[in-house]
This record gives structure tokens, C-alpha cells and sequence, in this order.
């Protein structure tokens, strides 16, 4: 009762269609950054190739954050079956020995990179998740919430007004249990396009180790983060790199430090966001982890995959 359909019963039907659609016959090489997570397609169409041609190079690109930094993700499947995976930055994954340090190819949107022009805080939470890892899942999701709980109940009556909540559309009905904090500011359930809500925030600020961390980093835009231990979800070797964040103000580990450096920079972020020290440790981090692509991006990243 486990298995996925598509192993048993809908198998014959999965090597019946993927003959008729437009895959093509003999590709040199198979390139993708999300079709191997839940395209079954997709995945009986690859695995069929790699069995009639060896030769056929699997090329993964990272398509979000937390590789190479979690402990559990250097046991992914596409981690491990992919001849060739692209990091978006320098730092790889070591237990491994097909990555290549390359560049996060999300920063080539330029929506990214708009001026901010407005007065909000905006406030990023995690999404519910699901229990598809060796640890509790759930659990770690629910320290990181009351962990944002806490500081949002510091926040001063004067300020409420000024913050938005971006949280996840199946959400909803969990946080209705924390009305009694989350009843003082405004709540977005991913109705509002990201790109405007971001370009419309003063500060953006994560209660998790995410993706969009990464990406509005990776655009100098001014951000701030939390969850309670900082360390608990990373591989040891990594550890180090987010010294970076924690000695730039922008990773906290205590709710009172974290307002108190919101109040002190928030008529004026940038004398702290554009400050050499702190622009010093973003460019290190990101450097790890999120470098904006360079201008030739697309040639090279052909030349990546020829030489692959």
C-alpha cells in the first residue's frame, strides 16, 4: 500500500505514454532542475534512456535552497543519480563528486532587483512541510513558528501597522490557533505577487533557512533571519559559512537582539545594510551560496553541459 501507483498498476500505462509524447528519441544530454521530483513521465522517460545509452550525461540543476547545507540532502535522489549537478555557488556538496560550482539562475530575473519603496516589514513563514524526511519534519516547523511567535509579540503597538505576514496558502487553517498574536498585523495567505510584496518591504525577514533567503541575498535587498538553532539542520562542514550572517546582523539567535536591531536601523536600514562590514560578509555567504549570474551565464552554462 506504500508503493506509488506509477511502480505497479499504472506502470504499462507510464511506458505507453511517454512513447507518444514529444520526448526526444536519442538525446545526447537531459537537463533539469524540477522534473525529477514528481514527473513520473519524465522519470520513466530519463531512466529508459539511461538503460538503451550510458552515454546519455543526467544533468541536474539546483533549483532551490538548503543543498549542500542540510544534512539530509546529500541522500537525494537527484543529489545522487545525476551525472552532473549545478550549484549555485562555490561551496560543494563533499560527500558527493559530480557537483559543479556555478551560478543561481533565478537571480537572472530582473523583478529581483527593483527599488524598494515602501515602509513594510515583511515577514516570511514556512510552510507546513511534510513528513518525508529521517526527523521530524513537523516538529522542527512548529519551534520555528513559535520561535517568530515570540518576536512578534515584542513587537511594539506603534509598529504593527508597518508589517506584513506572507505565509503559505495551506496555512491557513494552523494559524488560527495563534489568532491571539497574529490578529495585530496584516496576513497575506500568497495572495500578492511575491515580486511586488518584496519590492514593497523596507526589511524582508525569514523564519527559516529558505530558498527566497537566498535569492534576496543574492539581490542586496536588506534581510534579516531567525529560527532557533541556527546549526541543528546543517552539515557540520557548513557550520562556519553562516558565521557570515551571524557576525553581518542579519542571522539571529535571540528575539530581543533581533528587535533591538530592527529598532535601531529601521529609519534607516541601509547605514547598516550598506555598511563594509556587513556587505563583506553578504558577498562571502553568497558567494557559497547564491551568486548572481554573470552576463555570459548562458554560454557558459552550454559550455557546462557540453563538457559534461
Amino acid at each position: 500500500k506504500s508503493l506509488p501507483k506509477s511502480i505497479l498498476e499504472d506502470y504499462k500505462f507510464l511506458e505507453k505514454k511517454t512513447e507518444k509524447i514529444n520526448f526526444p528519441k536519442s538525446p545526447k544530454y537531459i537537463f533539469t532542475s524540477y522534473a525529477f521530483e514528481s514527473n513520473e513521465l519524465f522519470k520513466y522517460y530519463l531512466a529508459n534512456q539511461k538503460k538503451k545509452n550510458n552515454n546519455v550525461k543526467y544533468i541536474v540543476y539546483q533549483h532551490g535552497g538548503s543543498y549542500i547545507t542540510r544534512i539530509d540532502n546529500s541522500y537525494n535522489n537527484e543529489c545522487k543519480t545525476a551525472d552532473k549537478f549545478l550549484c549555485w555557488g562555490d561551496k560543494i556538496d563533499k560527500n558527493l563528486n559530480n557537483n559543479i560550482n556555478f551560478f543561481n539562475f533565478k537571480l537572472s530575473n530582473k523583478k529581483y532587483f527593483l527599488k524598494n519603496n515602501s515602509n513594510k516589514l515583511l515577514v516570511i513563514l514556512r510552510s507546513s512541510g511534510y513528513n518525508a524526511v529521517p526527523y521530524d519534519r513537523y516538529l522542527e516547523g512548529k519551534k520555528e513558528l513559535e520561535f517568530t511567535l515570540d518576536f512578534l509579540k515584542k513587537i511594539p503597538d506603534n509598529m504593527t501597522s508597518d508589517v506584513i505576514i506572507r505565509a503559505h496558502s495551506g496555512s491557513k487553517g494552523k494559524l488560527k490557533m495563534y489568532n491571539d498574536t497574529f490578529h495585530r498585523f496584516e496576513i497575506d495567505y500568497g495572495d500578492k505577487n511575491y515580486f511586488k510584496s518584496i519590492n514593497n518591504s523596507k526589511i524582508i525577514f525569514f523564519n527559516h533557512d529558505s530558498t527566497g533567503l537566498l535569492e534576496i541575498l543574492g539581490c542586496n535587498k536588506p534581510t534579516i533571519c531567525a529560527w532557533p538553532n541556527f546549526s541543528n539542520h546543517l552539515n557540520k562542514n557548513i557550520e562556519e559559512d553562516y558565521k557570515y550572517l551571524i557576525e553581518g546582523k542579519i542571522l539571529f539567535q535571540d528575539n530581543d537582539d533581533l528587535l533591538k536591531h530592527l529598532n535601531q536601523f529601521w529609519q534607516n536600514p541601509e547605514k547598516w545594510w550598506l555598511n563594509e562590514h556587513t556587505q563583506n560578509c553578504i558577498k562571502k555567504f553568497i558567494n557559497l551560496y547564491s551568486k548572481k549570474p554573470e552576463k555570459n551565464y548562458l554560454k557558459d552554462l552550454k559550455k557546462t553541459i557540453i563538457n559534461s
